[in-house]
């Protein structure tokens, strides 16, 4: 632990002294404020990439840096903003295209899904993507469309929260054995779900 908190106490002092030489070596900041982030340091690293992006709007690894903290934030109007600015920028950016559903589709179900397709055509077969475009299926009401997405998505990475929307999904189309078999899966693996997707309840 010792050596690990030596090695970024020393990578902080090379990027502060890179920052010195060249004030403008945007890389150094982007450098320190994924190590503050990493630290906790929340209002450090949002001050550092604030920064960037003052000299530099359209500066993508800075606006997808702040989307994904503010989103861990749940400060998701700030991370809105900063995920459809890196989608303007980089409409290929999957990372992007991938959490910018969850955030508009309250809005606009029809954008986030729009998102998403594009997502799935540059990654094909991502488990992530897949089970986000389950997600918005979901919330269009087409449940027999999030299980076509769900099932593969969970074969690959079963992880607790997709066999949760899976569960939700079969719960959905009336296929309550399947249903029961899969939220019994995840709930035995994190007993919480019912309170972190509370999206997916029936």
């Amino acid at each position: 632990m010792a050596s690990a908190a030596g090695k970024t106490t020393d990578a902080r002092a090379a990027f502060i002294a890179a920052k010195t030489l060249n004030p403008r070596f945007t890389d150094a900041d982007l450098a320190l404020a994924a190590l503050d982030a990493h630290e906790g340091k929340i209002d450090a690293a949002r001050s550092e990439l604030t920064g960037v992006l003052a000299a530099q709007p359209k500066n993508e690894a800075a606006n997808l840096m702040l989307a994904e903290l503010e989103f861990r934030q749940k400060n998701m109007p700030a991370a809105v903003v900063h995920f459809a600015a890196v989608v303007e920028q980089n409409p290929d950016n999957v990372v992007a295209l991938n959490a910018a559903p969850y955030l508009t589709a309250s809005q606009n179900v029809n954008t986030a899904l729009n998102y998403t397709q594009h997502a799935a055509e540059l990654a094909p077969g991502n488990p992530m993507i897949e089970d986000t475009l389950a997600w918005i299926y979901y919330r269009k009401g087409d449940y027999r469309k999030a299980v076509e997405f769900l099932a593969p998505s969970v074969a690959k990475q079963p992880s607790p929260v997709r066999q949760f929307h899976l569960a939700m999904g079969y719960f959905k189309t009336g296929d309550r054995d399947l249903g029961q078999q899969y939220l019994s899966k995840a709930l035995a693996q994190d007993p919480n779900l019912f309170k972190t997707e509370e999206g997916w309840l029936p």
